[in-house]
């Protein structure tokens, strides 16, 4: 539909019509919606993954006193057993 709209725009410009307020109008309406959807994502972005963390924190297995894989940096660096 917005595309439609922009096309149509494009070609009465092209023709030399003069462009509807309307069409100018739902065009704008349609970029400050997209705006908006863009903003709601980044302030709703660091809240989910916040809840995210705590929910992991929650439901992560419980570490083996044994289990030296949190010191391996690289697959080829296992630390040496102590």
């Amino acid at each position: 539909m917005l595309s439609e709209t922009v096309t149509q725009a494009v070609q009465q410009a092209s023709e030399g019509i003069s462009i509807e307020i309307s069409t100018i109008l739902k065009f704008g309406i349609g970029m400050a919606f997209v705006m908006f959807i863009i903003y709601l994502l980044a302030e709703l972005t660091p809240k989910i993954a916040k809840r995210t963390d705590k929910f992991l924190e929650k439901h992560r297995p419980a570490k083996n006193k044994d289990d030296r894989t949190h010191e391996v940096k690289s697959i080829y660096d296992m630390p040496d057993k102590k």
